[in-house]
């Protein structure tokens, strides 16, 4: 598929919407080889001629409400869980976006590197968008070593899925435990004991409430603008796990209160960690893995699948297969919706019993 799709009116080339591939803000934004040079010259000026910056409100302009709508969405999901709060500067947007890589399928990155740039050029950021539309996928196009480093770290392939760590053993749980200890990363460990025993997503950890009734309270950090995707979530432990909870919480509160980027930092020193005691491997665990773990053991508990998806923080019953596998999971109920728990806003979806795929649902232990 070429750059631009075009088609013929009246003897003449027109572009269609609808035929416009991933790249065709590239090509608006003059980075063809026709105008390499003359786009790296007003980059480093940090000012974008006057005809560039209408090229690139063009194509802004000619995109579907619907397309531009998704767009947004992505752009600021992506400033919410990556940057948390920091400037969005073109070099923490650009750093943010490549690490981005070693946990985003490719072409979901492509979208997303598409969502920032028309981002940038709709708040009036022309020369940013020009150095996102520059960026090349680390791990699929690794040209410098440390995008090399990154590709052997995460086991990525041109053009092939990435593997991600939806198990660890409790050997390996234990192992990592130490480490944490050793180093005194007590905010790391916090993180992971939030996510193993709620599911919660990183977003959501700074904000998870602990009520003295024993049940905590989520809010949702993937809600849409649209309304349909995302769920605050009150959830029920035990007593145990509660106390647990709560003093997690309460550690990951003292760690830089109020600055930006905390659960950003948490995760570098997870990965960190964890690339110091399995330095072979090319896939390790992160705060997502307990999350996977946490639905095999809600798919191998006897709660609802309507339940599950409220306890993930799913508005769809269909969201329930991307996590977890119930062969897996030990039968316990670990955790469920609290006794007044609010559960309307959870839609069924599903059409099939849950998906025990082991290649597509659960994915490989450490080793």
């Amino acid at each position: 598929m070429g750059l631009v799709g075009v088609r013929e009116t009246n003897g003449a080339q027109v572009r269609s919407e609808a035929e416009w591939p991933e790249k065709a803000l590239r090509l608006h934004l003059g980075v063809t080889a026709r105008r390499q040079q003359q786009v790296e010259a007003a980059t480093m000026a940090n000012r974008i001629s006057a005809s560039e910056t209408r090229k690139m409100k063009a194509a802004l302009g000619e995109l579907k409400d619907s397309t531009r709508d998704d767009y947004q969405k992505l752009a600021e999901h992506f400033f919410k869980t990556r940057l948390d709060g920091q400037p969005r500067s073109p070099k923490r947007i650009c750093d943010a976006l490549g690490l981005a890589a070693a946990e985003y399928r490719p072409d979901y990155w492509r979208r997303l590197r598409n969502a920032l740039m028309y981002d940038q050029v709709a708040a009036g950021y022309p020369d940013n968008a020009v150095a996102i539309a520059e960026i090349t996928n680390p791990v699929t196009q690794p040209k410098t070593a440390k995008d090399r480093e990154l590709r052997e770290q995460v086991g990525g392939k041109p053009g092939t899925r990435q593997q991600r760590v939806k198990r660890i053993s409790k050997a390996e749980y234990n192992a990592l435990k130490e480490e944490l200890i050793r180093t005194e990363n007590h905010d790391v460990a916090a993180a992971v004991m939030i996510a193993e025993l709620t599911g919660a997503r990183p977003a959501e950890m700074l904000n998870i409430e602990c009520r003295n009734d024993g049940t905590v309270f989520i809010t949702g950090s993937k809600k849409g603008a649209d309304g349909r995707r995302g769920l605050d979530r009150h959830l029920a432990l035990s007593s145990e796990d509660w106390g647990f909870v709560s003093w997690a919480v309460t550690q990951l509160k003292l760690v830089d209160p109020g600055k930006a980027g905390t659960m950003r930092k948490i995760q570098d020193r997870l990965r960190t960690a964890t690339q110091r005691i399995w330095p072979r491997r090319k896939s390790h665990p992160t705060l997502y893995t307990w999350r996977y773990e946490m639905g095999s053991e809600l798919k191998a508990s006897r709660l609802s699948r309507h339940e599950i998806a409220y306890v993930m923080g799913h508005q769809a019953t269909a969201s329930v297969d991307r996590y977890g596998d119930r062969r897996s999971g030990s039968g316990k109920t670990p955790i469920k919706a609290a006794p007044d728990a609010d559960m309307s806003g959870v839609r069924e979806t599903h059409s099939e019993p849950f998906s025990q795929s082991l290649g597509f649902d659960e994915g490989p232990l450490l080793g």
